[in-house]
């Protein structure tokens, strides 16, 4: 397939060139694209050729065209005031990322926020979950895209629980800061680093001021268990998952872990789930598809980190990634996996003796190819900003009630 065939085109591309509202009675804008293969999103292959048309930045109409009338010049077209032809295009359903981080600097140094918005949109994401930024820029930007003000996807705003201080400690606090948010207009609520007595008594308040929770579990006291009591909505990244499922509940990490060094938690992530029983595992995995207790897993940062060289040797590497995150990216210290370079380390798996570039069994430690923290970087934090979360995630179901584990 020629690569021009083989683009994607984006609806969100076509409708950040915003119409405007009707005056004295006049109709909307039209835009039509041509001649598409359309993906509607429901599991069905793609067909076409078809006309969309949109107005008001909506789609009013998909249109099935008769491929031999549309290569003749007879096929019958509704009228637009404006066209692009999708001739060997595809059409897709807006993405959705689940696990956002709007942002306009990086260490201090100022990274236009421009950029970023771009850099989704291209990438076919349409709505974004915002799960810790600067909250009031954030609800301020939200309306500007809602209005049509800057070329951006829909934004729901989950604030950090406790990015303010002081941190709640108590129940009271924790509904105040529930109520904090609301007032201020947040889509839902991101915890981390919560004690269970505090998150149980804001989970409540959530769930009646109307605020979805995301829970980035981390390994704390509480796990996976906690989330389906609670009614979370989601669960970030992998952790509370196993540590739900270990038999004696206690993680088998050695004396010198340390959880904010990366280096450290992303060696021990699969032995996490080698020490989870698995029947205990299915029993919390069921439980959370009982509870709607969805999973976020944000795979592609670990993708990126089992296999650095070639993450940094993308294609789109050179041209994407904006100066300010590579610069930003080698003055990390070495205390992270993207760009320690201390080289493997002999640590144990199953009781046998391995070093970091994993077992050769269970292979589940990353294949550390690249020791210099330049060469190291950069790819990891572009393909984190431009993962998106499967469109099947449902960010309106409402959670069940689950019984006590």
């Amino acid at each position: 397939m020629k690569k021009k065939s083989a683009m994607v085109l984006m609806l969100a591309a076509a409708l950040s060139a915003q119409t405007k509202a009707p005056e004295n009675g006049r109709r909307y804008a039209t835009l039509a694209i041509r001649n598409a293969m359309v993906v509607d999103g429901n599991g069905t292959p793609a067909a076409g050729p078809k006309d969309i048309l949109i107005e008001n930045n909506r789609i009013v109409a998909v249109i099935p065209l008769d491929p031999v009338a549309v290569a003749s010049g007879r096929a019958k077209r509704a009228p637009a005031d404006a066209e692009i032809d999708a001739t060997g295009k595809y059409v897709l359903p807006g993405l959705i990322d689940a696990h956002a981080h709007i942002q306009d600097e990086r260490g201090g140094i100022p990274q236009p926020q421009d950029y970023e918005l771009k850099i989704w949109l291209s990438c076919g994401i349409t709505t974004i979950r915002d799960v810790g930024s600067d909250t009031k820029k954030t609800l301020a930007l939200r309306a500007k895209s809602a209005a049509g003000e800057v070329a951006a996807p829909r934004i729901l705003v989950y604030p950090m629980f406790n990015a303010l201080a002081p941190v709640p400690t108590n129940a009271e606090e924790a509904r105040a800061r529930i109520r904090l948010f609301k007032e201020e207009g947040a889509d839902g609520v991101k915890f981390l680093g919560v004690y269970r007595d505090v998150m149980e008594a804001a989970a409540d308040e959530a769930h009646k001021q109307g605020l979805p929770i995301a829970h980035h579990v981390g390994v704390e006291e509480t796990t996976a268990w906690d989330d389906i009591r609670f009614g979370t909505r989601s669960i970030e990244h992998w952790y509370g998952i196993p540590d739900a499922a270990i038999p004696d509940g206690v993680q088998n990490f050695p004396p010198n872990f340390n959880y904010n060094n990366e280096t450290d938690r992303f060696r021990y992530a699969g032995h996490l789930w080698r020490e989870a029983d698995p029947k205990k595992l299915q029993d919390v995995l069921k439980a959370m598809v009982d509870a709607h207790v969805n999973w976020v897993p944000t795979l592609d940062i670990y993708e990126a980190s089992r296999d650095l060289q070639r993450a940094q040797n993308q294609p789109w590497f050179a041209e994407w990634l904006h100066p300010t995150l590579a610069e930003y990216s080698s003055r990390i210290p070495p205390t992270t996996v993207l760009t320690s370079s201390a080289g493997p380390r002999t640590t144990r798996c199953s009781g046998k003796k391995t070093t970091a570039s994993g077992c050769p069994r269970c292979a589940i430690l990353s294949a550390w190819a690249a020791p210099s923290a330049r060469a190291m970087t950069p790819a990891s934090s572009i393909r984190s900003m431009a993962s998106a979360c499967s469109a099947n995630w449902n960010c309106m179901k409402k959670p069940a009630s689950i019984p006590s584990k």
